[in-house]
């Protein structure tokens, strides 16, 4: 398996956690797996146990611009019988695709949420240039587009780019959930937690992700209880999280909130573990990767509507669902906070459903089945697969 994506850069968020994830998975399934990215923003040479990695220079960053890649892609792409590309908008995701139609050979295109409508009104003129000129040639050529959820195929129309439209959600590793550290070890790292209850915000600090609502929230429920903190981690713009820090103070919580930064490794379960509640009240995710591994620890969780996997989150009866709004967010919090029997009977649900749904060994197994298809015909063929390569 290829796996092409644009950066390792660890504060570029879900793709690139899911694609080492996957790859790793891959190995472990006794399948070879390489992934080729861009060195934009990695420290290092990133070493993942049995997966061969090429880094390429990128020239030009917002566009992750790395000629190398072409020319590596050009040569090598016929080495491997699937190649699976991840998201779009960048240089990678195009080289990726027209070497794959090149060669006449197949690939899985997966956007990442990025087709969602609220993804598409960012910078909408420009993303709708883009895609009617140059991504549609990547949608239109793929063996198959991979949504990661239901709610992501709906909102996305991906059927629309594709006939070959599969959901396989993402996974957490039997890490997240075997030999789960204690439960005060993240005071450890952080003093001012110590003998604190905990409520968890962990991700991209981006204003898609709405960290003011969990501040509000917070700030409505828990305002003067000392007892009780917010830890606030993840990479962000430093204007940004100036801005979310002005906010604290101007709620009166600034002594309650901890802003740690961006954690890695162990020091994430540890914050999961450590936490009596996880907050995601984000406006578009198509899947959620930190919902899933919260719930691998047995953390409660609160959720808006909008994270795709809040119908699975709601049917295992593994945390609450509530409108993307700081009300909606409080009014949860507050159920939660004051039922300990409560929380731990979601938490309980929210391991099984992580073990029955979400693991790599079940990702990993069914997309093996779809690639398998794929190589074969039994599923979508596009056109340039059946005839001949028209000029782009």
């Amino acid at each position: 398996m290829l796996f092409v994506l644009p950066d390792l850069c660890p504060s570029t968020g879900g793709p690139v956690t899911t694609v080492l994830g996957l790859a790793r998975a891959f190995t472990v399934a006794g399948h070879d797996a390489t992934i080729v990215a861009t060195d934009f923003g990695a420290n290092g040479f990133p070493h993942v146990p049995g997966v061969a990695v090429h880094l390429f220079p990128c020239l030009y960053g917002p566009r992750r611009w790395a000629p190398q890649i072409s020319g590596f892609l050009r040569r090598e792409v016929h080495r491997w019988d699937v190649v699976s590309i991840h998201t779009l908008w960048q240089f990678t995701t195009f080289a990726a695709g027209f070497a794959c139609r090149r060669a006449r050979r197949p690939y899985v295109a997966t956007p990442h949420g990025m087709l969602d409508s609220w993804s598409l009104s960012q910078k909408r003129r420009r993303k709708q240039l883009y895609l009617w000129t140059v991504e549609r040639h990547t949608l239109r050529g793929a063996g198959g587009l991979q949504a990661t959820s239901e709610g992501e195929r709906a909102k996305s129309r991906l059927e629309r780019w594709n006939r070959s439209v599969f959901v396989v959600p993402w996974g957490v590793p039997e890490s997240a959930y075997a030999d789960l550290p204690g439960a005060g070890q993240l005071a450890r790292r952080f003093p001012a937690l110590r003998g604190r209850r905990l409520v968890l915000f962990l991700g991209r600090l981006h204003p898609k992700k709405q960290p003011e609502v969990a501040l509000r929230a917070f700030a409505t429920v828990c305002a003067g209880d000392s007892s009780t903190a917010l830890v606030v981690v993840g990479p962000g713009k430093p204007q940004y999280i100036v801005g979310l820090k002005r906010l604290a103070r101007q709620l009166d919580i600034s002594d309650q909130v901890i802003f740690t930064g961006p954690l890695w490794g162990d020091s994430v379960r540890e914050a999961y573990r450590a936490a009596a509640v996880f907050l995601l009240p984000s406006l578009q995710e198509n899947f959620g990767h930190t919902v899933a591994e919260a719930m691998a620890a047995g953390c409660p969780v609160i959720v808006s509507d909008q994270v795709d996997l809040a119908p699975d989150v709601r049917a295992a009866h593994a945390g609450l669902v509530t409108p993307p709004t700081a009300e909606g967010t409080a009014e949860a919090l507050r159920a939660l906070l004051t039922e300990e029997a409560f929380r731990e009977e979601l938490g309980r649900n929210g391991k099984t459903l992580v073990r029955e749904r979400f693991t790599w060994e079940r990702v990993v197994g069914e997309l093996t089945t779809v690639y398998e298809d794929i190589m074969t015909g039994r599923r979508h063929s596009p056109a340039w697969q059946i005839g001949p390569v028209s000029g782009e």
